[in-house]
Protein backbone atom coordinates (compact mmCIF):
# COMPACT_ATOMS: atom_id res chain seq x y z
CA UNK A 1 0.00 0.00 0.00
CA UNK A 2 1.35 3.41 -1.00
CA UNK A 3 2.56 5.46 1.97
CA UNK A 4 0.43 8.52 2.73
CA UNK A 5 2.23 11.89 3.04
CA UNK A 6 0.88 14.92 4.89
CA UNK A 7 -0.19 17.85 2.75
CA UNK A 8 2.39 20.24 4.20
CA UNK A 9 5.21 17.89 3.14
CA UNK A 10 3.77 17.83 -0.34
CA UNK A 11 3.27 21.59 -0.63
CA UNK A 12 6.48 22.73 1.08
CA UNK A 13 8.99 20.68 -0.98
CA UNK A 14 7.09 21.65 -4.13
CA UNK A 15 7.44 25.33 -3.25
CA UNK A 16 11.16 24.84 -2.50
CA UNK A 17 11.76 23.02 -5.80
CA UNK A 18 9.98 25.78 -7.73
CA UNK A 19 11.90 28.49 -5.87
CA UNK A 20 15.31 26.84 -6.28
CA UNK A 21 14.77 26.01 -9.94
CA UNK A 22 13.59 29.59 -10.56
CA UNK A 23 16.59 31.05 -8.73
CA UNK A 24 18.96 28.72 -10.58
CA UNK A 25 17.53 29.67 -13.95
CA UNK A 26 17.62 33.37 -13.07
CA UNK A 27 21.19 33.06 -11.78
CA UNK A 28 22.40 31.24 -14.87
CA UNK A 29 20.59 33.64 -17.15
CA UNK A 30 21.92 36.67 -15.25
CA UNK A 31 25.48 35.35 -15.25
CA UNK A 32 25.37 34.59 -18.96
CA UNK A 33 23.76 37.91 -19.68
CA UNK A 34 26.39 39.83 -17.68
CA UNK A 35 29.18 37.88 -19.35
CA UNK A 36 27.73 38.47 -22.78
CA UNK A 37 27.15 42.12 -21.94
CA UNK A 38 30.82 42.67 -20.98
CA UNK A 39 32.07 40.73 -23.98
CA UNK A 40 29.82 42.67 -26.38
CA UNK A 41 30.99 45.97 -24.89
CA UNK A 42 34.61 44.83 -25.14
CA UNK A 43 34.06 43.78 -28.74
CA UNK A 44 32.60 47.20 -29.56
CA UNK A 45 35.53 48.87 -27.80
CA UNK A 46 38.05 46.82 -29.77
CA UNK A 47 36.19 47.61 -32.97
CA UNK A 48 36.46 51.33 -32.24
CA UNK A 49 40.17 50.96 -31.50
CA UNK A 50 40.75 49.15 -34.78
CA UNK A 51 38.84 51.84 -36.64
CA UNK A 52 41.07 54.49 -35.08
CA UNK A 53 44.37 52.85 -36.07
CA UNK A 54 43.48 51.52 -39.51
CA UNK A 55 44.13 54.89 -41.21
CA UNK A 56 47.63 55.20 -39.70
CA UNK A 57 48.41 51.69 -40.92
CA UNK A 58 47.03 52.43 -44.42
CA UNK A 59 49.65 55.20 -44.75
CA UNK A 60 52.35 52.53 -44.70
CA UNK A 61 50.61 50.08 -47.00
CA UNK A 62 51.32 51.83 -50.27
CA UNK A 63 54.17 51.35 -50.64
CA UNK A 64 54.32 48.56 -48.01
CA UNK A 65 56.63 49.44 -45.12
CA UNK A 66 56.66 46.49 -42.72
CA UNK A 67 59.12 48.12 -40.30
CA UNK A 68 57.03 51.20 -39.83
CA UNK A 69 53.89 49.07 -39.43
CA UNK A 70 55.53 46.83 -36.80
CA UNK A 71 56.94 49.84 -34.99
CA UNK A 72 53.54 51.57 -35.01
CA UNK A 73 51.92 48.43 -33.60
CA UNK A 74 54.36 48.23 -30.73
CA UNK A 75 54.10 51.94 -29.84
CA UNK A 76 50.30 52.16 -30.00
CA UNK A 77 49.78 48.70 -28.42
CA UNK A 78 51.95 49.60 -25.42
CA UNK A 79 50.17 52.90 -24.81
CA UNK A 80 46.64 51.44 -25.29
CA UNK A 81 47.38 48.18 -23.43
CA UNK A 82 46.08 46.46 -26.49
CA UNK A 83 47.70 43.88 -28.72
CA UNK A 84 47.68 45.00 -32.34
CA UNK A 85 48.53 42.63 -35.16
CA UNK A 86 48.67 43.31 -38.92
CA UNK A 87 48.33 40.34 -41.26
CA UNK A 88 48.68 40.19 -45.04
CA UNK A 89 46.04 38.33 -47.09
CA UNK A 90 48.33 35.31 -47.32
CA UNK A 91 48.37 35.06 -43.48
CA UNK A 92 51.89 36.41 -42.91
CA UNK A 93 52.18 38.65 -39.88
CA UNK A 94 53.94 41.94 -40.72
CA UNK A 95 53.37 43.76 -37.43
CA UNK A 96 52.59 42.84 -33.83
CA UNK A 97 52.68 44.82 -30.61
CA UNK A 98 53.93 41.89 -28.49
CA UNK A 99 56.00 39.51 -30.62
CA UNK A 100 58.46 39.56 -33.48
CA UNK A 101 56.39 39.10 -36.66
CA UNK A 102 59.09 36.98 -38.24
CA UNK A 103 58.79 34.40 -35.50
CA UNK A 104 55.00 34.23 -35.57
CA UNK A 105 53.15 31.47 -37.38
CA UNK A 106 50.85 32.01 -40.32
CA UNK A 107 47.44 33.44 -39.20
CA UNK A 108 45.46 32.83 -42.33
CA UNK A 109 43.36 30.06 -40.68
CA UNK A 110 42.31 32.13 -37.68
CA UNK A 111 38.46 32.47 -37.71
CA UNK A 112 38.48 36.27 -37.31
CA UNK A 113 41.09 36.58 -40.11
CA UNK A 114 39.04 34.45 -42.48
CA UNK A 115 36.02 36.65 -41.82
CA UNK A 116 38.03 39.83 -42.41
CA UNK A 117 39.52 38.47 -45.69
CA UNK A 118 35.96 38.18 -46.88
CA UNK A 119 35.64 41.93 -46.43
CA UNK A 120 33.83 41.87 -43.08
CA UNK A 121 34.83 42.66 -39.56
CA UNK A 122 35.34 39.50 -37.54
CA UNK A 123 35.62 38.58 -33.85
CA UNK A 124 36.64 35.55 -31.84
CA UNK A 125 37.36 34.57 -28.25
CA UNK A 126 39.90 31.86 -27.54
CA UNK A 127 43.15 31.02 -25.79
CA UNK A 128 46.18 32.57 -27.46
CA UNK A 129 48.80 30.01 -28.48
CA UNK A 130 51.43 32.72 -28.18
CA UNK A 131 50.47 34.43 -24.89
CA UNK A 132 48.91 31.34 -23.30
CA UNK A 133 45.85 33.24 -22.02
CA UNK A 134 42.20 33.77 -22.95
CA UNK A 135 41.95 36.60 -25.51
CA UNK A 136 39.24 38.43 -27.49
CA UNK A 137 40.12 39.19 -31.08
CA UNK A 138 38.50 41.73 -33.40
CA UNK A 139 39.73 42.00 -37.00
CA UNK A 140 39.07 44.70 -39.59
CA UNK A 141 39.90 44.44 -43.33
CA UNK A 142 41.97 47.23 -44.95
CA UNK A 143 40.95 48.02 -48.54
CA UNK A 144 43.02 49.49 -51.37
CA UNK A 145 41.40 49.86 -54.74
CA UNK A 146 38.46 47.81 -53.47
CA UNK A 147 40.55 44.87 -52.50
CA UNK A 148 41.73 43.64 -49.11
CA UNK A 149 45.40 44.36 -48.80
CA UNK A 150 45.78 43.53 -45.14
CA UNK A 151 43.89 42.82 -41.90
CA UNK A 152 44.24 44.74 -38.64
CA UNK A 153 43.52 42.59 -35.62
CA UNK A 154 43.05 44.11 -32.18
CA UNK A 155 42.94 41.85 -29.10
CA UNK A 156 42.84 42.15 -25.36
CA UNK A 157 43.04 39.56 -22.52
CA UNK A 158 39.60 38.76 -21.04
CA UNK A 159 40.96 37.11 -17.88
CA UNK A 160 40.21 40.18 -15.79
CA UNK A 161 36.78 40.41 -17.32
CA UNK A 162 36.14 36.75 -16.47
CA UNK A 163 37.30 37.39 -12.92
CA UNK A 164 34.98 40.36 -12.67
CA UNK A 165 32.16 38.28 -14.08
CA UNK A 166 32.90 35.50 -11.55
CA UNK A 167 32.75 38.04 -8.71
CA UNK A 168 29.43 39.30 -10.00
CA UNK A 169 28.18 35.70 -10.37
CA UNK A 170 29.24 34.81 -6.83
CA UNK A 171 27.41 37.85 -5.50
CA UNK A 172 24.37 36.89 -7.52
CA UNK A 173 24.57 33.36 -6.09
CA UNK A 174 24.94 34.73 -2.53
CA UNK A 175 21.94 36.98 -2.97
CA UNK A 176 20.12 34.01 -4.53
CA UNK A 177 20.95 31.87 -1.49
CA UNK A 178 19.51 34.47 0.91
CA UNK A 179 16.48 34.80 -1.34
CA UNK A 180 16.14 30.99 -1.31
CA UNK A 181 16.27 30.92 2.51
CA UNK A 182 13.72 33.70 2.70
CA UNK A 183 11.58 31.94 0.10
CA UNK A 184 11.80 28.64 2.02
CA UNK A 185 10.58 30.40 5.20
CA UNK A 186 7.79 32.07 3.27
CA UNK A 187 6.98 28.74 1.57
CA UNK A 188 6.81 27.01 4.95
CA UNK A 189 4.53 29.74 6.26
CA UNK A 190 2.29 29.54 3.19
CA UNK A 191 2.25 25.75 3.31
CA UNK A 192 1.20 25.83 6.95
CA UNK A 193 -1.35 28.53 6.18
CA UNK A 194 -2.91 26.28 3.56
CA UNK A 195 -2.52 22.95 5.36
CA UNK A 196 -3.59 24.13 8.85
CA UNK A 197 -7.25 24.84 7.86
CA UNK A 198 -7.33 21.55 5.98
CA UNK A 199 -5.97 19.75 9.06
CA UNK A 200 -8.59 21.47 11.22
CA UNK A 201 -11.25 20.43 8.72
CA UNK A 202 -9.91 16.86 8.87
CA UNK A 203 -10.22 16.87 12.67
CA UNK A 204 -13.72 18.31 12.36
CA UNK A 205 -14.66 15.65 9.81
CA UNK A 206 -13.31 13.02 12.23
CA UNK A 207 -15.63 14.40 14.91
CA UNK A 208 -18.48 14.17 12.42
CA UNK A 209 -17.53 10.54 11.78
CA UNK A 210 -17.52 9.89 15.56
CA UNK A 211 -21.07 11.22 15.80
CA UNK A 212 -20.34 14.76 17.10
CA UNK A 213 -22.58 16.33 14.45
CA UNK A 214 -23.20 19.42 16.60
CA UNK A 215 -19.55 20.45 16.09
CA UNK A 216 -19.01 23.24 13.55
CA UNK A 217 -15.93 23.89 11.42
CA UNK A 218 -14.21 27.29 11.46
CA UNK A 219 -14.38 28.93 8.06
CA UNK A 220 -10.81 29.97 7.04
CA UNK A 221 -9.90 33.09 5.07
CA UNK A 222 -9.23 31.06 1.90
CA UNK A 223 -12.40 31.27 -0.19
CA UNK A 224 -12.35 27.70 -1.50
CA UNK A 225 -11.68 26.21 1.93
CA UNK A 226 -14.29 28.51 3.49
CA UNK A 227 -16.84 27.26 0.95
CA UNK A 228 -15.83 23.66 1.69
CA UNK A 229 -16.16 24.22 5.47
CA UNK A 230 -19.57 25.83 4.93
CA UNK A 231 -20.75 22.87 2.84
CA UNK A 232 -19.47 20.39 5.46
CA UNK A 233 -21.19 22.33 8.28
CA UNK A 234 -24.44 22.36 6.33
CA UNK A 235 -24.06 18.64 5.57
CA UNK A 236 -23.46 17.90 9.29
CA UNK A 237 -26.53 19.96 10.23
CA UNK A 238 -28.75 18.18 7.72
CA UNK A 239 -27.26 14.80 8.68
CA UNK A 240 -27.84 15.53 12.37
CA UNK A 241 -31.44 16.49 11.62
CA UNK A 242 -32.01 13.35 9.54
CA UNK A 243 -30.36 11.12 12.15
CA UNK A 244 -32.55 12.71 14.84
CA UNK A 245 -35.59 12.00 12.67
CA UNK A 246 -34.46 8.42 12.11
CA UNK A 247 -33.80 7.99 15.86
CA UNK A 248 -37.23 9.33 16.70
CA UNK A 249 -38.82 7.02 14.16
CA UNK A 250 -36.76 4.11 15.48
CA UNK A 251 -37.68 4.95 19.08
CA UNK A 252 -41.34 5.17 18.13
CA UNK A 253 -41.04 1.91 16.23
CA UNK A 254 -39.26 0.23 19.16
CA UNK A 255 -41.78 1.70 21.62
CA UNK A 256 -44.63 0.26 19.56
CA UNK A 257 -42.91 -3.13 19.34
CA UNK A 258 -41.99 -3.12 23.04
CA UNK A 259 -45.54 -2.19 24.05
CA UNK A 260 -47.09 -4.97 22.02
CA UNK A 261 -48.29 -8.00 23.93
CA UNK A 262 -47.86 -9.98 20.74
CA UNK A 263 -44.40 -11.22 19.89
CA UNK A 264 -42.99 -9.86 16.61
CA UNK A 265 -40.01 -11.37 14.78
CA UNK A 266 -38.71 -10.37 11.35
CA UNK A 267 -36.33 -12.76 9.57
CA UNK A 268 -34.63 -12.54 6.17
CA UNK A 269 -34.56 -15.23 3.52
CA UNK A 270 -31.52 -16.79 5.23
CA UNK A 271 -33.61 -16.97 8.42
CA UNK A 272 -31.43 -14.43 10.22
CA UNK A 273 -33.25 -12.11 12.62
CA UNK A 274 -33.94 -8.59 11.34
CA UNK A 275 -35.92 -7.44 14.37
CA UNK A 276 -37.42 -8.99 17.49
CA UNK A 277 -39.36 -7.40 20.36
CA UNK A 278 -39.31 -8.15 24.08
CA UNK A 279 -42.56 -10.06 24.00
CA UNK A 280 -41.15 -12.47 21.41
CA UNK A 281 -37.94 -12.93 23.43
CA UNK A 282 -40.02 -13.74 26.50
CA UNK A 283 -42.31 -16.13 24.63
CA UNK A 284 -39.39 -17.96 23.04
CA UNK A 285 -37.40 -17.89 26.31
CA UNK A 286 -34.45 -16.31 24.46
CA UNK A 287 -31.46 -14.34 25.77
CA UNK A 288 -31.75 -10.66 24.65
CA UNK A 289 -27.94 -10.22 24.77
CA UNK A 290 -27.16 -12.84 22.12
CA UNK A 291 -30.16 -13.08 19.80
CA UNK A 292 -30.92 -9.70 18.17
CA UNK A 293 -28.82 -10.46 15.05
CA UNK A 294 -28.51 -14.22 15.27
CA UNK A 295 -30.28 -16.97 13.41
CA UNK A 296 -33.84 -17.92 14.28
CA UNK A 297 -32.47 -21.39 15.00
CA UNK A 298 -30.47 -19.89 17.89
CA UNK A 299 -33.67 -18.42 19.34
CA UNK A 300 -36.05 -21.33 18.84
CA UNK A 301 -35.23 -25.04 18.91
CA UNK A 302 -38.84 -25.89 18.06
CA UNK A 303 -38.81 -27.91 14.84
CA UNK A 304 -42.49 -27.20 14.18
CA UNK A 305 -41.92 -23.41 14.26
CA UNK A 306 -38.76 -23.63 12.14
CA UNK A 307 -40.56 -25.77 9.54
CA UNK A 308 -43.43 -23.27 9.46
CA UNK A 309 -40.99 -20.40 8.78
CA UNK A 310 -39.17 -22.37 6.07
CA UNK A 311 -42.46 -23.18 4.34
CA UNK A 312 -43.57 -19.53 4.46
CA UNK A 313 -40.23 -18.38 2.94
CA UNK A 314 -40.31 -21.01 0.19
CA UNK A 315 -43.98 -20.64 -0.81
CA UNK A 316 -44.48 -16.94 -0.06
CA UNK A 317 -47.90 -17.80 1.38
CA UNK A 318 -49.44 -16.69 4.66
CA UNK A 319 -49.32 -19.43 7.30
CA UNK A 320 -51.00 -19.73 10.71
CA UNK A 321 -50.79 -22.57 13.23
CA UNK A 322 -50.74 -23.29 16.96
CA UNK A 323 -47.32 -24.49 18.16
CA UNK A 324 -46.67 -26.03 21.58
CA UNK A 325 -43.57 -25.05 23.58
CA UNK A 326 -42.39 -26.61 26.81
CA UNK A 327 -40.62 -24.34 29.32
CA UNK A 328 -39.60 -25.64 32.73
CA UNK A 329 -41.94 -28.60 32.28
CA UNK A 330 -44.98 -26.41 31.49
CA UNK A 331 -46.73 -26.40 28.14
CA UNK A 332 -47.14 -23.08 26.39
CA UNK A 333 -49.27 -22.75 23.26
CA UNK A 334 -48.36 -19.98 20.79
CA UNK A 335 -50.44 -19.04 17.78
CA UNK A 336 -47.93 -18.39 14.99
CA UNK A 337 -48.77 -16.19 12.00
CA UNK A 338 -46.18 -16.02 9.19
CA UNK A 339 -46.58 -13.29 6.56
CA UNK A 340 -44.27 -12.53 3.65
CA UNK A 341 -42.05 -9.51 4.35
CA UNK A 342 -41.56 -7.27 1.29
CA UNK A 343 -39.46 -4.18 0.63
CA UNK A 344 -40.79 -0.95 -1.00
CA UNK A 345 -40.31 -2.41 -4.51
CA UNK A 346 -42.41 -5.48 -3.61
CA UNK A 347 -39.49 -7.92 -3.45
CA UNK A 348 -39.72 -10.80 -0.98
CA UNK A 349 -36.98 -10.23 1.62
CA UNK A 350 -38.13 -12.59 4.37
CA UNK A 351 -40.99 -13.36 6.74
CA UNK A 352 -42.76 -11.41 9.50
CA UNK A 353 -43.74 -13.69 12.39
CA UNK A 354 -46.42 -12.66 14.90
CA UNK A 355 -46.73 -14.77 18.07
CA UNK A 356 -49.74 -14.75 20.37
CA UNK A 357 -49.72 -16.62 23.65
CA UNK A 358 -53.03 -18.50 23.48
CA UNK A 359 -52.25 -20.91 26.32
CA UNK A 360 -54.91 -19.45 28.59
CA UNK A 361 -57.37 -19.05 25.69
CA UNK A 362 -56.96 -22.67 24.62
CA UNK A 363 -57.20 -23.72 28.26
CA UNK A 364 -60.41 -21.73 28.64
CA UNK A 365 -61.74 -23.26 25.44
CA UNK A 366 -61.00 -26.70 26.83
CA UNK A 367 -62.63 -25.71 30.11
CA UNK A 368 -65.67 -24.43 28.22
CA UNK A 369 -65.94 -27.70 26.30
CA UNK A 370 -65.42 -29.67 29.50
CA UNK A 371 -67.98 -27.49 31.30
CA UNK A 372 -70.54 -27.99 28.55
CA UNK A 373 -69.89 -31.72 28.57
CA UNK A 374 -69.91 -31.93 32.37
CA UNK A 375 -73.01 -29.83 32.92
CA UNK A 376 -74.79 -31.84 30.21
CA UNK A 377 -73.69 -35.03 31.88
CA UNK A 378 -74.52 -33.84 35.41
CA UNK A 379 -78.02 -32.77 34.34
CA UNK A 380 -78.64 -35.65 31.96
CA UNK A 381 -77.88 -38.33 34.57
CA UNK A 382 -80.70 -37.37 37.02
CA UNK A 383 -83.04 -36.52 34.13
CA UNK A 384 -82.47 -39.98 32.64
CA UNK A 385 -83.18 -41.58 36.02
CA UNK A 386 -86.29 -39.43 36.50
CA UNK A 387 -87.54 -40.25 33.00
CA UNK A 388 -86.93 -43.99 33.55
CA UNK A 389 -88.83 -44.14 36.83
CA UNK A 390 -91.66 -41.99 35.46
CA UNK A 391 -92.04 -44.41 32.56
CA UNK A 392 -91.93 -47.31 35.02
CA UNK A 393 -94.72 -45.75 37.05
CA UNK A 394 -96.73 -45.03 33.93
CA UNK A 395 -96.51 -48.57 32.64
CA UNK A 396 -97.49 -50.56 35.75
CA UNK A 397 -95.35 -49.22 38.53
CA UNK A 398 -98.36 -47.75 40.33
CA UNK A 399 -99.87 -51.20 40.99
CA UNK A 400 -97.50 -51.73 43.97
CA UNK A 401 -97.73 -49.00 46.59
CA UNK A 402 -94.36 -50.01 48.02
CA UNK A 403 -92.61 -49.78 44.61
CA UNK A 404 -94.37 -46.54 43.83
CA UNK A 405 -93.14 -44.99 47.08
CA UNK A 406 -89.60 -46.19 46.42
CA UNK A 407 -89.65 -44.83 42.84
CA UNK A 408 -91.03 -41.48 43.94
CA UNK A 409 -88.35 -41.25 46.62
CA UNK A 410 -85.63 -41.83 43.98
CA UNK A 411 -87.26 -39.27 41.66
CA UNK A 412 -87.40 -36.74 44.50
CA UNK A 413 -83.72 -37.36 45.24
CA UNK A 414 -82.74 -36.70 41.62
CA UNK A 415 -84.93 -33.62 41.49
CA UNK A 416 -83.16 -32.32 44.61
CA UNK A 417 -79.85 -33.02 42.89
CA UNK A 418 -80.93 -31.07 39.80
CA UNK A 419 -82.14 -28.23 42.01
CA UNK A 420 -78.76 -28.16 43.85
CA UNK A 421 -76.85 -28.07 40.55
CA UNK A 422 -79.01 -25.27 39.18
CA UNK A 423 -78.83 -23.33 42.47
CA UNK A 424 -75.03 -23.62 42.50
CA UNK A 425 -74.80 -22.53 38.85
CA UNK A 426 -77.01 -19.51 39.50
CA UNK A 427 -75.08 -18.66 42.65
CA UNK A 428 -71.76 -18.93 40.78
CA UNK A 429 -73.18 -16.70 38.05
CA UNK A 430 -74.23 -14.10 40.61
CA UNK A 431 -70.79 -14.13 42.21
CA UNK A 432 -69.09 -13.60 38.85
CA UNK A 433 -71.52 -10.83 37.94
CA UNK A 434 -70.98 -9.08 41.27
CA UNK A 435 -67.24 -9.41 40.78
CA UNK A 436 -67.51 -7.75 37.38
CA UNK A 437 -69.64 -4.81 38.53
CA UNK A 438 -67.94 -4.47 41.95
CA UNK A 439 -71.11 -4.74 44.04
CA UNK A 440 -69.70 -6.87 46.88
CA UNK A 441 -70.88 -5.56 50.25
CA UNK A 442 -67.64 -5.40 52.24
CA UNK A 443 -67.61 -4.54 55.90
CA UNK A 444 -65.24 -5.11 58.79
CA UNK A 445 -65.88 -8.49 60.41
CA UNK A 446 -64.04 -10.64 62.92
CA UNK A 447 -62.50 -13.73 61.38
CA UNK A 448 -63.21 -15.72 64.56
CA UNK A 449 -66.97 -15.05 64.21
CA UNK A 450 -66.77 -16.19 60.58
CA UNK A 451 -65.04 -19.47 61.55
CA UNK A 452 -67.45 -20.20 64.45
CA UNK A 453 -70.48 -19.57 62.21
CA UNK A 454 -69.06 -21.90 59.54
CA UNK A 455 -68.38 -24.65 62.11
CA UNK A 456 -71.90 -24.31 63.46
CA UNK A 457 -73.30 -24.67 59.95
CA UNK A 458 -71.36 -27.94 59.39
CA UNK A 459 -71.88 -29.33 62.88
CA UNK A 460 -74.63 -31.69 61.74
CA UNK A 461 -72.67 -33.58 59.04
CA UNK A 462 -69.61 -33.58 61.31
CA UNK A 463 -71.56 -35.27 64.09
CA UNK A 464 -72.90 -37.85 61.62
CA UNK A 465 -69.30 -38.91 60.84
CA UNK A 466 -68.12 -38.34 64.42
CA UNK A 467 -65.52 -35.82 63.25
CA UNK A 468 -64.04 -33.32 65.69
CA UNK A 469 -63.55 -29.72 64.39
CA UNK A 470 -61.03 -27.45 66.14
CA UNK A 471 -59.82 -23.95 65.31
CA UNK A 472 -57.16 -21.40 66.25
CA UNK A 473 -57.72 -17.67 65.66
CA UNK A 474 -56.78 -14.39 67.35
CA UNK A 475 -59.82 -12.54 68.72
CA UNK A 476 -58.76 -9.18 67.24
CA UNK A 477 -58.19 -10.50 63.70
CA UNK A 478 -60.53 -8.62 61.31
CA UNK A 479 -60.92 -8.11 57.55
CA UNK A 480 -63.03 -6.18 55.04
CA UNK A 481 -65.27 -8.97 53.65
CA UNK A 482 -68.77 -9.81 52.47
CA UNK A 483 -69.70 -11.94 55.47
CA UNK A 484 -72.35 -14.08 53.69
CA UNK A 485 -70.18 -14.84 50.63
CA UNK A 486 -66.99 -15.52 52.60
CA UNK A 487 -68.90 -17.75 55.04
CA UNK A 488 -70.16 -19.80 52.09
CA UNK A 489 -66.59 -20.22 50.81
CA UNK A 490 -65.37 -21.44 54.23
CA UNK A 491 -68.42 -23.72 54.63
CA UNK A 492 -67.81 -25.30 51.18
CA UNK A 493 -64.19 -26.10 52.11
CA UNK A 494 -65.17 -27.32 55.57
CA UNK A 495 -67.93 -29.59 54.17
CA UNK A 496 -65.46 -31.10 51.69
CA UNK A 497 -62.95 -31.67 54.50
CA UNK A 498 -65.61 -33.47 56.54
CA UNK A 499 -66.94 -35.53 53.60
CA UNK A 500 -63.49 -36.72 52.46
CA UNK A 501 -62.08 -37.38 55.94
CA UNK A 502 -62.15 -40.74 57.62
CA UNK A 503 -64.79 -41.24 60.33
CA UNK A 504 -63.76 -40.31 63.88
CA UNK A 505 -60.89 -38.11 62.59
CA UNK A 506 -60.12 -34.42 63.14
CA UNK A 507 -60.44 -31.32 60.97
CA UNK A 508 -58.31 -28.33 62.06
CA UNK A 509 -58.93 -24.70 61.15
CA UNK A 510 -56.42 -21.90 61.68
CA UNK A 511 -56.50 -18.18 60.89
CA UNK A 512 -53.33 -16.06 61.00
CA UNK A 513 -51.94 -12.72 59.90
CA UNK A 514 -49.03 -13.06 57.45
CA UNK A 515 -47.73 -9.64 56.42
CA UNK A 516 -50.55 -7.82 54.64
CA UNK A 517 -52.54 -11.05 54.16
CA UNK A 518 -54.96 -13.04 56.32
CA UNK A 519 -54.62 -16.79 55.83
CA UNK A 520 -57.42 -19.24 56.71
CA UNK A 521 -56.21 -22.86 56.69
CA UNK A 522 -58.54 -25.92 56.68
CA UNK A 523 -56.69 -29.19 57.27
CA UNK A 524 -58.26 -32.65 56.96
CA UNK A 525 -56.81 -36.12 57.36
CA UNK A 526 -58.59 -37.78 54.47
CA UNK A 527 -57.53 -39.63 51.35
CA UNK A 528 -55.58 -36.73 49.87
CA UNK A 529 -55.29 -35.53 46.24
CA UNK A 530 -52.62 -36.33 43.66
CA UNK A 531 -50.55 -33.32 42.51
CA UNK A 532 -51.63 -33.68 38.86
CA UNK A 533 -55.18 -32.66 39.90
CA UNK A 534 -54.17 -29.53 41.82
CA UNK A 535 -54.15 -27.14 38.83
CA UNK A 536 -57.71 -28.04 37.75
CA UNK A 537 -59.22 -28.67 41.13
CA UNK A 538 -61.12 -25.33 41.18
CA UNK A 539 -62.64 -25.74 37.70
CA UNK A 540 -66.40 -26.19 37.32
CA UNK A 541 -67.50 -29.85 37.52
CA UNK A 542 -63.92 -31.09 37.79
CA UNK A 543 -63.85 -34.22 39.99
CA UNK A 544 -60.88 -36.22 41.21
CA UNK A 545 -63.05 -39.30 41.90
CA UNK A 546 -66.37 -38.88 40.08
CA UNK A 547 -68.04 -41.95 41.58
CA UNK A 548 -67.11 -41.00 45.16
CA UNK A 549 -68.14 -37.37 44.62
CA UNK A 550 -71.59 -38.29 43.35
CA UNK A 551 -72.00 -40.79 46.13
CA UNK A 552 -71.29 -38.03 48.65
CA UNK A 553 -73.82 -35.77 46.95
CA UNK A 554 -71.48 -33.11 45.53
CA UNK A 555 -72.42 -31.00 42.49
CA UNK A 556 -68.83 -30.37 41.32
CA UNK A 557 -69.24 -26.57 41.69
CA UNK A 558 -68.29 -26.07 45.34
CA UNK A 559 -64.58 -25.34 44.83
CA UNK A 560 -65.32 -23.18 41.76
CA UNK A 561 -67.64 -21.08 43.95
CA UNK A 562 -64.92 -20.82 46.62
CA UNK A 563 -62.39 -19.64 44.05
CA UNK A 564 -64.62 -16.89 42.65
CA UNK A 565 -65.67 -15.66 46.10
CA UNK A 566 -62.04 -15.35 47.18
CA UNK A 567 -61.02 -13.72 43.87
CA UNK A 568 -63.86 -11.19 44.24
CA UNK A 569 -62.23 -10.18 47.56
CA UNK A 570 -58.84 -9.68 45.87
CA UNK A 571 -57.44 -12.86 47.36
CA UNK A 572 -56.45 -16.36 46.31
CA UNK A 573 -57.11 -19.98 47.27
CA UNK A 574 -54.57 -22.80 47.14
CA UNK A 575 -54.21 -26.46 48.07
CA UNK A 576 -51.45 -28.64 49.48
CA UNK A 577 -52.15 -32.34 49.41
CA UNK A 578 -50.61 -35.76 48.94
CA UNK A 579 -52.41 -39.12 48.66
CA UNK A 580 -52.95 -40.68 52.11
CA UNK A 581 -51.78 -37.54 53.97
CA UNK A 582 -54.91 -35.42 53.82
CA UNK A 583 -55.40 -31.99 52.25
CA UNK A 584 -54.74 -28.43 53.39
CA UNK A 585 -56.78 -25.67 51.69
CA UNK A 586 -55.74 -22.06 52.29
CA UNK A 587 -57.78 -18.91 51.68
CA UNK A 588 -55.66 -15.76 51.39
CA UNK A 589 -57.37 -12.33 51.55
CA UNK A 590 -56.06 -8.78 52.11
CA UNK A 591 -55.78 -7.82 55.77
Amino acid sequence: MKKKIRLIWQLYPSYLVVVFISLLIVSIYTSNYIQQFFLNNMEKDLMIRSQLIKYQIMQHMNPLDTERIDQFCKIVGASAETRITVILPDGIVIGDSKEDPAKMENHKNRPEILTALEGKSGSSTRKSSTLRMQMMYVSLPLFLDNRVVSVVRVSIPITSIISTIEVVQSRVMLVGFFIAVLASVISLFMSRRISRPIEEMRKGAMKFAQGELSHRLHEPSILELANLASVMNRTAFELEDRIATVKNQRNEYEAVLSSMTEGVVGVDRDQRIITINKAALSMLDADPATTPRGSIYEVSRNSHLNKLIETAIETGERRQEDVSFFQNGNERILNIKCTVLKNPVDVNIGVLIVLNDVTQLRRLENMRRDFAANVSHEIKTPLTAIKGFVETLRFGGLESAEDSERFLTIIDKHVDRLTAIIDDLMHLSRIERKDEIQQIDRKTHKIEDLIQSSIQHCRGIANERNINITYTCAQDLTAQIDRTMMEQAVVNLLENAIKYSEKESDVEMEAELAGDKILIHIQDHGIGIEEKHHARLFERFYRVDKARSRKLGGTGLGLAIVKHIVLSHGGDVSVQSKPGQGSRFTISIPA
